[in-house]
């Protein structure tokens, strides 16, 4: 199942490698930038005493969040 990632979370429109526009964004997708934040703030509050399920709860937030920027 494919999920919308939101595209790249810091787009580059230049190659720096050829010295060109570049053809795809590389790097981190938005989902994950997302998912990586959800994940820093619930370790930092303490809130996660269990650990198991923690990433597929961080990405549900990511999801959340997604589906809030397209309102």
């Amino acid at each position: 199942m494919s999920k919308d990632t939101g595209g790249p979370a810091f787009p580059c429109s230049y190659n720096m490698f050829e010295g060109e526009p570049a053809k795809d964004f590389w790097g981190l997708s938005l989902r994950d930038y997302f998912a990586s934040k959800a994940m820093q703030a619930l370790i930092t509050s303490g809130c996660m005493d269990d650990h198991v399920g923690f990433s597929k709860w961080c990405y549900e937030i990511a999801d959340k969040m997604l589906a809030e920027r397209e309102k």
